[in-house]
């Protein structure tokens, strides 16, 4: 029989190495395993293996693939599909996973070294299936507009979700407004545009489903010039 306390949990272990390869910090912070995982986890447990049940429909499921960085703050909850705000770039593929001590799933990034010159501070980490897809704009944008074309290969994306338009000259952030299927050829935006950007523009597309999501405590954890970021994200079952 299983415990009525039995749960799944989560925390990110994050280690800043100096430029010498020594450990300047090290933090770790529970994280908000979402609706994604938690249905992902009730049909792998009735056996389903090829399909999951997410709201009214069956979907494929997903793994955890990469990890994102970025800036927001609030309270991660169940209901998340985005993270408060992503930073453009973070959002790296596994350097490895594997089953740590026989029970925690374990997705491991090591971040390239910081080569800004400056300091970086990061406030949240999401756990993804997937890294950036990307599509580009069907015509030209001005300041002000909430509604954008996109490329027929765009992918699916859900309300809240996040874009990065890749101008070379004024990039920006945008956040879609309504869901959208793949290949959906306009979306919505949650406010207008700041910039110009011409028709052919990539954007990147933080689409996804989101796994687990962090605010870290305290001031968040900062990532100097010449630095490293390690984050060890172990997702696994507990009593009580």
């Amino acid at each position: 029989m299983i415990s009525d306390g039995l749960g799944i949990a989560g925390r990110v272990l994050l280690t800043v190495r100096d430029a010498q390869g020594n450990i300047r910090e090290q933090s770790e912070h529970r994280n908000t395993i979402t609706n994604w995982t938690r249905a992902l986890i009730a049909s792998f447990l009735s056996g389903s293996m090829t399909n999951i049940f997410v709201g009214t429909s069956h979907v494929q499921p997903s793994l955890p693939y990469a990890i994102a960085l970025g800036t927001g703050t609030g309270t991660p909850q169940l209901t998340d599909t985005s993270m408060f705000s992503e930073t453009y770039n973070t959002r790296q593929q596994y350097t490895y996973r594997d089953v740590l001590n026989g029970y925690y799933a374990q997705t491991v990034v090591q971040y390239p070294v910081n080569t800004s010159g400056n300091p970086i501070t990061y406030t949240e980490a999401g756990l993804w299936d997937q890294v950036y897809t990307s599509t580009t704009l069907t015509g030209p944008v001005v300041p002000g507009d909430n509604q954008i074309g996109v490329d027929s290969n765009a992918p699916s994306m859900m309300n809240g979700q996040q874009l990065y338009i890749a101008d070379s000259t004024n990039p920006e952030y945008a956040t879609v407004s309504g869901s959208y299927a793949s290949g959906q050829g306009s979306w919505f935006l949650q406010s207008g545009l700041q910039y110009s950007h011409a028709m052919g523009t990539t954007v990147y597309c933080f689409s996804g489903n989101l796994l687990a999501h962090v605010v870290f405590q305290g001031n968040g954890v900062t990532v100097g010039p010449g630095e490293q970021l390690t984050a060890q994200w172990q997702i696994y079952a507990q009593n009580g």
